[in-house]
């Protein structure tokens, strides 16, 4: 009977460690990573949908992100901006599209006010206004 409180307290214990040595996704109150909820207005009209942020990953430093469903254009296609200050600029354009026009985060980073044209295959937009809001 002595056996088990010892025990359990060595699972406690490793389970505490685990969850405290995880990263967030989210990466902290300074980082623009997470998912946002973007309302936008076009030529075509006003929608809402997700957009996704991480950081861009190997070969990038930390200022540099990727957006996952950048326009509504799905959550394959990446487009990669770089943060510098509270400006984010277009860095990479798929090959299929066209895009251009920068992206100001506010200074709490609970908000992005994008300014921008794509053009492409199914995007030919000019003029978009977007807004990301914090989910």
């Amino acid at each position: 009977m002595k056996c088990v409180p010892k025990y359990l307290y060595s699972i406690l214990i490793s389970i505490s460690l685990i969850c405290f040595s995880c990263e967030k996704f989210s990466g902290g109150g300074d980082s623009i990573t997470g998912t946002w909820h973007c309302n936008e207005e076009s030529a075509s009209g006003f929608r809402q949908y997700s957009v996704g942020i991480d950081r861009a990953g190997v070969g990038f430093d930390s200022t540099y992100f990727v957006l996952l469903n950048f326009h509504n254009l799905g959550f394959d296609f990446e487009t990669y901006v770089h943060l510098k200050d509270t400006v984010l600029t277009f860095v990479t354009n798929n090959q299929a599209y066209s895009i251009s026009g920068k992206g100001y985060v506010s200074k709490n980073r609970k908000s992005i006010d994008w300014s921008y044209n794509i053009s492409g295959a199914n995007a030919n937009e000019f003029g978009v206004r977007a807004l990301y809001l914090r989910q």
